[in-house]
């Protein structure tokens, strides 16, 4: 691939093994959560304590989740024990009932709250898609991170504009059949750029709070030594194309789009 969106995290583990890519922008915001099983009387972060909490570590959720647990007074890996569970077996065993708590992201954080499966007892709505390019492709296309990144966000006032129409494409793939339109609607109202109403209200380049966090996921990655040695996050960023793209004006009506 040349070009496509990936998790905040990801993309820090590509840059921890120096995987030949540039993050040229920003996506989108999401949520992720810390979420107690509905047969647990878990009902706050400190009701965590003694008890173990499971979920995908290394991931941006991780991350967030032991930012939760520190605000909390409590000690990852002391006052709590932090379990590696992937995504798959963490839905079973939410759904069975197996697990007490979990960290997770949207859309199953509402899909488990809509089928009364668990509740949210502490939420990171800051967690982030990136933008990465392959850098030889960025190379011998100097231009290709504007025009994608323009195209970018068209289609995204367009999803912001058909809402009805996309979340039904959301709903193709057999993994998302699953999910209701209340799901749907709830999980992707956290970004704010799906409440558009024009090009101005979608940014691809990082505001100065989210730059400093894609950062610092770099930095604390490092410190908890989750790879070999601290991604250079900083050197496989080139905001150029977003920041010149963002300060851009151009006519794009959403209602002319034609669908193929």
């Amino acid at each position: 691939m040349d070009v496509g969106f990936i998790g905040d995290m990801p993309s820090v583990s590509l840059a921890a093994v120096n995987a030949p890519i540039t993050v040229i922008g920003r996506q989108s915001v999401f949520r992720g959560a810390i979420v107690a099983s509905t047969k647990s009387d878990i009902k706050t972060v400190q009701d965590l304590k003694g008890k173990k909490l499971h979920g995908p570590i290394g991931s941006s959720i991780y991350l967030a989740a032991l930012e939760m647990l520190e605000k909390a007074n409590l000690r990852p890996g002391i006052d709590v024990e932090v379990t590696n569970m992937g995504f798959a077996d963490l839905s079973d065993a939410i759904r069975a009932g197996k697990i007490d708590a979990a960290f997770v992201w949207d859309p199953w954080v509402e899909n488990f709250v809509e089928k009364g499966l668990a509740r949210v007892i502490a939420e990171d709505t800051r967690l982030t898609m990136v933008i990465p390019m392959q850098v030889e492709f960025k190379k011998a296309h100097p231009q290709a991170a504007e025009r994608f990144l323009r195209a970018h966000k068209e289609a995204l006032l367009y999803a912001a504009t058909h809402r009805d129409q996309v979340n039904l494409w959301f709903q193709e793939p057999e993994v998302a059949r699953q999910l209701s339109m209340g799901v749907i609607e709830k999980t992707t109202a956290y970004d704010p750029q799906w409440a558009a109403k024009s090009l101005s209200d979608i940014h691809v380049s990082f505001s100065a709070p989210e730059l400093e966090r894609y950062l610092e996921l770099g930095r604390r990655a490092g410190e908890l030594k989750i790879y070999p040695v601290p991604p250079p996050v900083q050197q496989k960023l080139d905001l150029l194309a977003a920041k010149k793209v963002d300060g851009e004006t151009w006519n794009f009506d959403p209602e002319a789009v034609k669908l193929k």
